[in-house]
């Protein structure tokens, strides 16, 4: 698998022979290209991730901030909505990631900024557990429990 970034004026972001020259002088640790080749497969390099693409900006923002002046260009980040281009950190709060009950696969989520009973609701039990989705609700005032013992949410 070949990803690249791609400059409107001269095509492929990467060095003029000019720049590499200069970057020798200046800072040889500048990547020459953003280009990444990468051999897919659980065999090989396994598979693009979030993390590899977050690396691969982070390589090209260095290559883009030693071409270009601050005070001559504005350089603009464009992706397209690709799954590999919308990425969230690990411990996300992302209701689709937790399980209806505490522990199981579901990972270990950050403290949410909601309030409960005047702090910030913590999403994992005492012994480090991840609650689960239904006690999360529950905390926050939501009835999970309807006339027929399903699980239809109410607010009180």
């Amino acid at each position: 698998m070949v990803t690249d970034f791609v400059n409107e004026y001269n095509g492929y972001l990467r060095l003029s022979e000019d720049e590499i020259r200069r970057r020798e002088e200046t800072d040889p640790t500048i990547p020459l290209l953003a280009r990444e080749v990468i051999e897919i497969g659980e065999s090989h390099e396994g598979y693009f991730t979030s993390d590899k693409f977050c690396l691969q900006v982070a390589k090209a923002a260095r290559i883009a901030s030693f071409k270009y002046s601050i005070e001559e260009y504005n350089v603009v980040w464009v992706f397209d909505q690709a799954k590999i281009h919308v990425s969230y950190d690990s411990d996300a709060l992302i209701a689709s990631r937790m399980n209806v009950n505490p522990g199981g696969q579901q990972p270990v989520m950050r403290t949410s900024s909601y309030m409960v009973h005047g702090a910030p609701q913590r999403m994992t039990k005492p012994d480090g557990t991840p609650k689960g989705l239904k006690l999360v609700l529950e905390e926050g005032g939501v009835d999970t429990q309807n006339e027929t013992g399903g699980h239809d949410c109410e607010i009180k």
